[in-house]
């Protein structure tokens, strides 16, 4: 940070189905450019999701690249696989920090790989989602490109059942569970998840002296409801604007922060809230 001055808000986003579009697969022009703003500004923001580091690299990055330089990404911090995997920059270069600490083991992650090739009367689980070879800290099984949300739901269900039988099985309860999200179902360790993101996040902003006196947090899937609950319950006034389909956001009567439930236009969505932001 370069700037002395504290920002007034600070955006947190997530990227699946909030800044990369959950069926094309492509990042949100409108969504990206109002990211690359922030930064221009010197204002810090935040990426927590689901996804490896990798992915990020090839999804959101590049886009991102083209409206700013490398030294200016400086203000821009990446918590992968909800807390598992964390980046920044130095020198213009990513610096990439793994906790070894989440990783399941390989015995388990075999045999979670396995579910997805068992024939179940003339089909599998791998005709509708495929294994993420990408993750460092946890197991990702995701949606296949070609199949739709609605095509998704069913099989999703039937794969987390299988997992929580197998880890149940090889006695993994106590460590780890599972999470389905718009568009996979994870195998996480308890200790990584997208409330760790959001204290990650603080951490990172400690380090640097900075103390924004708000934050918006964007997501699409109720997991996402625990990255406002850690700015929340850390003392900072927080809006969580939920973008995804308002029947996968459960209700929730304790909530230290204001909640904002949009179309389930995903992307567009977060779009037209920033657009909104930046005239008010």
């Amino acid at each position: 940070m370069t700037s002395n001055k504290q920002p007034d808000v600070m955006l947190i986003f997530d990227l699946d189905g909030v800044v990369v579009d959950p069926l094309s697969a492509k990042a949100d022009q409108d969504v990206v450019r109002s990211m690359a703003d922030e930064l221009l500004q010197n204002r810090p923001e935040a990426v927590i999701t689901g996804r490896n580091f990798e992915w990020v690299g090839e999804k959101f990055l590049p886009t991102l690249g083209k409206l700013v330089l490398p030294a200016e990404m400086a203000n821009l911090y990446i918590v992968a696989e909800k807390s598992g995997v964390t980046a920044e920059t130095q020198d213009g270069q990513w610096r990439v920090t793994i906790d070894d600490r989440l990783i399941p083991p390989h015995e388990f992650k075999d045999k979670a790989q396995g579910l997805l090739t068992v024939d179940r009367g003339g089909w599998t689980l791998g005709d509708t989602m495929f294994w993420d070879a990408g993750k460092q800290t946890m197991v990702s099984i995701e949606k296949k490109p070609s199949v739709t949300l609605e095509e998704f739901k069913t099989p999703q269900q039937i794969l987390k059942q299988e997992l929580n039988n197998l880890l149940k099985a090889e006695g993994l309860l106590k460590e780890f569970h599972t999470d389905d999200t718009t568009i996979a179902t994870d195998v996480e360790h308890v200790n990584a998840t997208k409330y760790s993101g959001g204290k990650a996040v603080l951490g990172w902003l400690a380090e640097r002296g900075v103390s924004p006196q708000s934050f918006v947090v964007f997501g699409d899937s109720d997991s996402d409801r625990k990255i406002a609950e850690a700015f929340s319950n850390h003392g900072h006034k927080t809006t969580f604007v939920f973008v995804g389909n308002p029947e996968a956001l459960e209700a929730n009567q304790d909530e230290g922060y204001e909640t904002v439930i949009t179309g389930g236009g995903y992307s567009k969505d977060t779009a037209a809230y920033l657009k909104n932001l930046k005239t008010n």
